[in-house]
């Protein structure tokens, strides 16, 4: 009866939440509250209907132990971790609808409902809406004391997205139904909600069954959740790896909370059966390695995964060393008791087909230590064959990360309706401005005392400079590149250090350049065989006051405007500063005839 008694109590913790959910729904002023408000109520539902078929399944085990149909000696396979993760559910959006923008921009808020027996996940809501081509969900939900026979269904739920401006004006009925009394008794508090979530439709998991889409309740204002697809995930489909399975469509086109579902999820997941994790038994025993011998050994021997390591000592068990012998365990193993020997009392013999060895026999000191390991073997080779393929390896499972804590944003329902405080109950600011003034202080210390340049003393450097040639046309903009070396330093006052972000350098006038920099753009020269010390570019000539530079080759022509203007190849400057000069601009006038010599198309 304390089973039933817990479980009542968890049906009626969850009553008073879903009582709870209907007046946030009721009193939500945003759109987003009126999601969240939804959500948490269907989930409430669907706690409340789990719950329920987990008592009647207590009371039914009840009646059949009271008629010795069943009895408490019944040996049930192991438990285990199931984890469900990566999910991703495919869209298929016409081609105008996607790919040219047409149409009306359908978006809808979607989550998955997450249930394995009475354990139940919601995942975070999602906005959809034709900029998305898979609906993906971060979580990681994780289920406890599974049994082999695991049914995990995904119900994904979808709600239009429409903003409703009804939804922040309460009218009397939103008045009267906030101003409504919880004192009610337990038992109406059961039948009312199992009436609420009957009407959801959730939690229902027969193979097959489609979730009927029924109003949550009758003056209950805001969006609702529809069921708009469902899959149930058995131990057949888990996988140690990313796999897709088939999704049955619960809604049509017509539905205003339609998507186009491709109709696969895609999910990863794995389980750990208990027996992969942890060591059914440990302790000593008599070991036989071959079948015609009478050679016994004895061993310190402990039954893990998939096999029954024996080990020369305990402390080698402990530390877990290279055991000495192995003896396979697998899913077809057969185990089974001898006939005492009047040496050795009973034997436990060990078969596992496909192995080098034929058998193995042990044997324990005593008759009841004997009986004990006979019945743990046949135990742990039970649990392997019920897990299947779970137990050929174990599995990884990621543990969730730790969920964010809850930020009271302005104008949210927790800051409107839970959290309402009275104005001697104001929250304290602190005072930042002892804070203030001593950073304040201690930047000013800081940059007083602080004249050092953050490369060594006399150490060549880069300068990162803006691309392209100053003084030239360029046809495109050109990346930040790096100038130099440049020697000099700080002994030779080459360098001007302004403050402790900012210096002058000597660089020459050609460059155009203006010689203060930040301290972020100068790195330091590094020179090696596979990275040479960069050529400088030579510096500008100057004609009549004006800078001119050598021209090594023209590449191009095309016209441009009235006039021809040419590609060229500057020297001393790699290919990425090449670019178009107008003829007019090209004063040695051999390299135009030398140029439509050569192409005189």
């Amino acid at each position: 009866m304390a089973q039933e008694d817990m479980v009542l109590q968890q049906i009626e913790r969850e009553v008073r939440m879903q009582e709870g959910a209907y007046k946030l729904l009721a009193a939500c002023s945003h759109r987003d509250q009126a999601l969240e408000a939804s959500k948490s109520l269907l989930t409430c539902n669907a706690h409340i209907l789990a719950l329920l078929s987990q008592l009647q399944k207590i009371r039914k085990e009840q009646i059949l132990k009271q008629e010795g149909s069943r009895t408490s000696e019944d040996v049930l396979p192991c438990t285990g971790r199931v984890s469900l993760s990566d999910l991703r559910i495919p869209l298929m959006w016409k081609d105008s609808e996607y790919f040219k923008n047409k149409g009306e921009l359908h978006r809808c808020a979607v989550f998955c409902l997450l249930q394995c027996g009475t354990d139940i996940y919601d995942t975070d809501l999602v906005m959809v809406d034709r900029t998305l081509t898979d609906i993906c969900f971060e979580d990681k939900a994780i289920f406890n004391k599974v049994g082999p026979e695991f049914q995990l269904r995904v119900e994904l739920y979808s709600s239009c997205a429409k903003e409703d401006s009804s939804w922040g004006v309460p009218g009397p009925r939103r008045i009267s139904f906030l101003g409504g009394s919880l004192g009610r008794t337990s038992g109406k508090k059961i039948r009312f909600a199992v009436e609420s979530a009957a009407s959801c439709g959730v939690g229902d998991v027969r193979p097959g069954h489609v979730t009927p889409s029924l109003p949550l309740h009758l003056s209950t204002p805001g969006p609702k959740f529809n069921l708009l697809a469902h899959t149930t995930l058995r131990i057949e489909h888990v996988r140690d790896g990313f796999k897709t399975h088939d999704l049955t469509l619960s809604a049509t086109e017509d539905s205003p909370f339609w998507l186009p579902l491709f109709g696969n999820v895609c999910c990863r997941l794995v389980a750990q059966p208990q027996c992969m994790l942890q060591p059914a038994i440990s302790g000593q025993l008599q070991v036989k390695l071959e079948e015609d011998s009478d050679d016994w050994k004895r061993f310190n021997c402990i039954l893990r995964g998939q096999a029954l390591l024996c080990y020369q000592s305990r402390e080698e068990l402990e530390t877990e060393d290279k055991p000495l012998v192995v003896i396979p365990i697998r899913k077809d193993t057969r185990v089974c008791v001898s006939e005492a020997d009047l040496l050795y009392g009973q034997h436990i013999v060990i078969k596992t087909p496909l192995q080098g060895n034929g058998s193995y026999t042990i044997t324990s000191c005593n008759i009841e230590n004997t009986q004990r390991w006979n019945k743990t073997l046949q135990q742990h080779v039970d649990n392997l064959r019920h897990w299947k393929q779970c137990c050929e390896h174990v599995m990884k499972i990621e543990m969730p990360s730790s969920k964010k804590s809850n930020r009271v944003k302005q104008g949210s329902l927790y800051h409107e309706i839970v959290t309402p405080y009275s104005p001697r109950e104001r929250p304290v600011v602190p005072d930042l401005s002892d804070e203030i003034r001593s950073l304040l202080s201690s930047y000013h210390k800081e940059r007083s005392a602080r004249l050092e340049f953050p490369l060594p003393l006399s150490q060549p450097f880069n300068v990162n400079t803006p691309g392209g040639k100053p003084g030239r046309p360029s046809w495109r903009p050109l990346q930040p590149t790096l100038k130099g070396p440049i020697d000099g330093g700080l002994n030779n006052l080459l360098i001007r250090v302004f403050s402790p972000v900012s210096v002058r350098l000597p660089l020459s006038k050609s460059l155009h350049i203006h010689p203060s920099f930040h301290v972020s753009r100068i790195k330091p020269f590094t020179q090696s065989q596979f990275h040479p010390a960069p050529d400088f570019p030579p510096p500008a000539h100057l004609i009549d006051g004006v800078p001119a530079y050598s021209v090594r080759r023209l590449l191009q022509s095309t016209r441009w405007g009235r006039g021809l203007h040419y590609l060229e190849d500057w020297e001393g400057y790699g290919p990425e500063e090449r670019s178009w000069v107008p003829a007019h601009n090209i004063l040695d006038c051999s390299l135009i005839w030398d140029f439509h010599r050569q192409h005189p198309d």
